[in-house]
């Protein structure tokens, strides 16, 4: 496992119970296949709206996440 991969695995929002975080967000670009497959392999999905134009967005529900624990 990367360093990467271990930074994006573990949300902090996601994992304390006292924040009301329903989700945690995170935009790449669409040619940084690197920055995809982390995100995916994370449990990252791909959701519509961009930031900005040409900005891909992935989320990992907070519901999705607790069951990978």
């Amino acid at each position: 496992m990367t360093r990467t991969t271990s930074i994006a695995e573990h949300p902090v929002a996601l994992s304390d119970d006292n924040i009301a975080e329903k989700a945690g967000i995170a935009e790449t670009l669409p040619e940084l296949e690197g920055s995809i497959g982390v995100l995916r392999k994370c449990g990252f999905t791909l959701i519509d709206g961009g930031s900005e134009p040409g900005v891909i967005r992935f989320e990992l529900d907070r519901a999705a996440y607790a069951m990978r624990a």
